[in-house]
């Protein structure tokens, strides 16, 4: 079994905003969105673990992208961690209260919790 990555504080507060990577940026943002499908493929496939890892370096990379996050979120829910993903959404709908899929997410955890 791999490592399970899980960025820290410091990782995210430190990585490297995308507009400093300049005339480079969208090769950036395509390995990126290459390596936020490849997370949800391993999410759809089951191996949530495996996308936890996948996403989690994209988060640390690319803290700005909702998208990346929700993901991430989901990984760490669907490995047994929900407490953590629930950060990660409550953070989420907090800083960007009209996504629909954080929302979703955040209720269907509350659900969870009341049956």
């Amino acid at each position: 079994m791999r490592n399970l990555v899980r960025p820290t504080p410091k990782q995210v507060r430190w990585a490297v905003p995308s507009r400093s990577i300049g005339r480079h940026s969208s090769c950036a943002t395509s390995i990126t969105t290459s390596a936020i499908a490849f997370g949800r493929l391993l999410l759809d496939s089951g191996r949530s673990l495996e996308a936890r890892e996948e996403l989690a370096t994209v988060v640390v990379a690319r803290p700005d992208m909702v998208d990346a996050r929700a993901t991430y979120g989901l990984a760490c829910y669907l490995s047994g961690d929900a407490p953590m993903a629930r950060g990660i959404w409550k953070a989420l709908a907090e800083a960007y209260p009209k996504d629909r899929r954080v929302r979703a997410y955040l209720s269907m955890l509350e659900r969870e919790q009341d049956a």
